[in-house]
């Protein structure tokens, strides 16, 4: 009998006992059974076993179709090819998401984005959630869009296609609409060749795959008693259905794996060994007062003249609870596990005294897990420890070649290929090289021996926003030119904002706000309390932006361009991008302008340095954008500012005009990012842990792996 301080450490440790039973003395699984006062604690135990490699399975009455995973997205699916099913962003989302399509999370994005750039190039200006409608309801317009993410959504419209034709069809019955939607899902093989390992992996297949021949057992059962009736009754029969069908066997699958019982699935069963955990108090005895509908138990009551006495229920509670108990112990043959947990929400049965004299201490349990992986992961560290305390030759000989032997095994993780910190670099190749330097391609020729992307070229090019992320952190502008970013849901609305500055027919407060809600639908809100706040959010930005301009009007300022294109040429770098507003003060100084929606403000003393607007600067000095605002090249130049909408007033923290100093501190730093960004004199991105990735206000894609590693590499 054993107390812990937490269920995962009790799961561990049960987890243990119960394979070495099986492992060393050749106890059968189907010999072992966990007993848990009540269904929720035994879906809870099938979890945290299964992730042990223990096979473990609820026997008895299962849950409601509906309630179960596969077979409710085979629902869903029947639902929305029969009609019953309403469609919107949510639901499209779910049904793309489900196993009978198969995108995950990252690849859901990467098709969103696929579907917006399509739209955008045709013109539109509809939302990735009103895309994703609109597939539904007009399969073929995926055609163009390439990709695997394009192919699977493809297949799985064409088979949905299919399937209405079956649902239309008067001859055919729910099971044939089913077998329209399971067979070309390729379910069957993926979750039966997942269901033959014992992991976490195989407790989901095995449960799916469950769950899927009940409901094609209930739709049998359906057609055989209502011959001719509507496949959306029996649709909707299930989805209204809140308990399982009774059935009057036991998990099929209970031979080769470790029973899950409450105390009523024991009745005429015994096992070699028997585990009652979570053993806690208030569910295991659970004293709560129960009756009945007719108040059977207030009527025993009164008859044995108890009505008086409140103790009454609560001792007949414990003599039912104690039946149970007690009932689980008698059940076993050879051996009893009674485990719990103890913390500050749980404490200990007192049922625990029963068994032993004394309440056992809650203790800790950290001990390598019973399992190859677990074997694994422990010589790994031994070994690993052994590099590092400077242990004798022969003991890590010894401990390497245990992990040989594991691995020619085929063991996962017991190959140093595995190893995290010992794959070398997968290039050394440069991220662009310039042909103008000592390795000169042919044109149209690109060496994967040295450029990475297939990028080369006299000038590599550069943003200046892109510039300020590299002198942050060049991980971290890595990751996002890339591939790693993606605009969060407050950058969308930024970007409305500054297409507000620029289109709208007026800088009053009502004009901007009238552009900014005639396009609020093409951005996708993720909840309507989101949307609604972000709402807010927008409005306070309006209105600061129109004081802004209302001031920078009243003030005798002129707007000489906004979003202007620039483009010039610095050593090895074609500095590329826009300026939001290029202003003309009363006094004629001329000043560069850049809009921010976001919360991150410089400090002061960091204006100086700013390279965003450092590069805008430089642009000014270029001839052809000075011809293009009308400007002579001996203007006066009252510097740059951002405009910072995000508090209650505006704010423009200004960039004093460039020097001689300032410009070549900005040239420097210019030709410094072009020789990092491009890899030339270096092979790695260093990430600036301390200053930048763990920092909230600067948290970024950077944060990729921050854990010490555990791995040498000797």
């Amino acid at each position: 009998m054993r107390v812990f301080t937490s269920p995962q450490a009790e799961a561990e440790w049960l987890a243990k006992q119960l394979r070495i039973a099986h492992v060393q003395h050749g106890v059968g699984w189907n010999q072992m059974a966990v007993v848990g006062r009540s269904r929720q604690i035994l879906e809870a135990l099938e979890r945290l076993l299964g992730a042990e490699s223990v096979p473990a399975r609820i026997m008895g009455a299962q849950t409601a179709l509906r309630d179960e995973f596969a077979s409710r997205a085979l629902l869903d699916l029947a639902q929305l090819v029969t009609g019953g099913f309403i469609l919107d962003a949510a639901a499209a989302e779910h049904l793309i998401r489900s196993p009978f399509c198969g995108l995950d999370s990252v690849e859901l994005r990467r098709f969103r984005r696929q579907l917006r750039q399509e739209e955008a190039a045709a013109g539109g200006n509809s939302n990735s959630d009103d895309l994703l409608v609109q597939l539904f309801q007009n399969p073929n317009s995926l055609e163009t869009i390439s990709g695997r993410e394009g192919k699977t959504v493809r297949r799985f419209l064409k088979a949905l296609a299919a399937a209405k034709e079956v649902a239309n069809n008067p001859q055919a019955t729910i099971e044939d609409l089913l077998w329209s939607l399971w067979k070309p899902s390729g379910l069957a093989a993926r979750w039966s060749e997942n269901s033959r390992g014992i992991g976490e992996v195989a407790v989901q297949a095995n449960r799916n795959l469950d769950a899927i021949v009940a409901l094609f057992g209930a739709a049998q059962r359906y057609v055989e008693r209502n011959p001719g009736a509507p496949m959306q009754h029996f649709i909707a029969a299930q989805l209204d259905q809140t308990v399982a069908e009774d059935s009057l066997t036991y998990n099929s699958q209970g031979g080769r794996a470790v029973s899950l019982l409450t105390p009523s699935g024991l009745v005429g069963r015994r096992f070699h060994t028997v585990a009652i955990p979570q053993l806690i108090e208030g569910i295991w005895p659970n004293l709560k007062p129960r009756t009945s509908l007719l108040g059977a138990t207030a009527l025993s009551a009164q008859i044995q003249g108890l009505a008086d006495q409140s103790s009454a229920p609560a001792s007949g509670e414990m003599a039912d609870e104690l039946r149970m108990f007690y009932k689980a112990l008698g059940s076993a043959n050879q051996q009893i596990l009674v485990t719990s947990y103890a913390n500050e929400e749980e404490q200990a049965s007192q049922f625990h005294q029963l068994v032993a004299d004394t309440m056992p201490e809650p203790e800790d349990y950290v001990d390598a897990s019973y399992t190859l992986r677990g074997l694994t992961g422990n010589l790994r560290r031994k070994l690993t420890t052994a590099y590092r305390d400077g242990k004798p030759d022969s003991v890590k000989a010894q401990l390497a070649s245990q992990l040989q032997r594991l691995a020619e095994a085929g063991v996962p993780g017991a190959h140093p290929d595995d190893w995290y910190g010992i794959a070398p670099i997968s290039t050394e190749a440069p991220l662009f090289v310039f042909t103008d330097s000592e390795v000169v391609l042919p044109e149209g020729q690109v060496d994967e021996e040295y450029a990475v992307g297939g990028d080369n070229g006299s000038r590599i090019p550069i943003y200046p926003s892109q510039l300020e992320n590299f002198l942050k952190c060049p991980l971290h502008w890595f990751l996002e030119s890339h591939g790693a970013k993606d605009k969060e849901y407050e950058a969308h609305v930024g970007t409305l904002i500054h297409e507000a500055m620029e289109r709208a027919s007026e800088t009053t407060e009502d004009s901007l706000w009238q552009y900014v809600d005639s396009r609020w639908h093409t951005i996708r809100h993720e909840s309507a309390w989101l949307e609604e706040k972000e709402r807010r959010r927008a409005k306070k930005l309006v209105r600061n932006l129109a004081q802004y301009l209302a001031e920078f009007e009243s003030s005798g300022g002129k707007l000489l361009g906004n979003e202007i294109k620039f483009e010039f040429n610095s050593g090895r770098a074609v500095v590329q991008g826009r300026i939001d507003r290029v202003e003309q003060l009363a006094d004629n100084r001329i000043v560069i302008a850049d809009l921010k929606t976001g919360k991150t403000k410089p400090a002061a003393k960091e204006m100086p340095e700013h390279a965003q607007l450092g590069m805008y600067q430089l642009a000014l000095k270029n001839p052809q954008l000075l011809a293009e605002l009308g400007l002579e090249s001996d203007f006066e130049s009252g510097g740059a500012k951002l405009i910072f909408i995000v508090d209650d007033k505006p704010k423009h923290p200004v960039q004093a005009p460039l020097t001689d100093e300032s410009e070549a501190y900005f040239q420097e730093i210019l030709d410094k990012a072009v020789e990092g960004m491009a890899l030339s004199n270096s092979t790695t991105f260093i990430a600036r842990v301390s200053s930048h990735c763990e920092k909230d206000n600067e948290f970024g894609t950077c944060k990729m792996h921050l854990v010490k590693a555990v791995s040498h590499n000797g």
